[in-house]
């Protein structure tokens, strides 16, 4: 990728699943908050991060993350 050559399909989203979230993580504004996935210096997804509340039970993480996988996973 460094070469600013790079396939698309399950490259791109291999890239797309390793998008990193902390769900406990709130802050003043978590609506605000955006994931970039990219190849090199092309973005290619601006993905909003599910909010958090600030109690949650232990299934909140997990399902979090499963809405942030789903919402990648469909065309942009």
């Amino acid at each position: 990728w460094e070469d600013g050559r790079g396939d698309g399909g399950p490259v791109t989203q291999a890239l797309l699943e390793e998008i990193l979230v902390d769900p406990a993580s709130t802050g003043p504004e978590p609506s605000d908050r955006i994931a970039v996935a990219h190849t090199g210096d092309e973005a290619i997804a601006l993905v909003p991060l599910p909010s958090v509340a600030d109690e949650h039970d232990e299934a909140g993480p997990g399902v979090l993350a499963d809405a942030l996988l789903d919402s990648v996973r469909r065309p942009l």
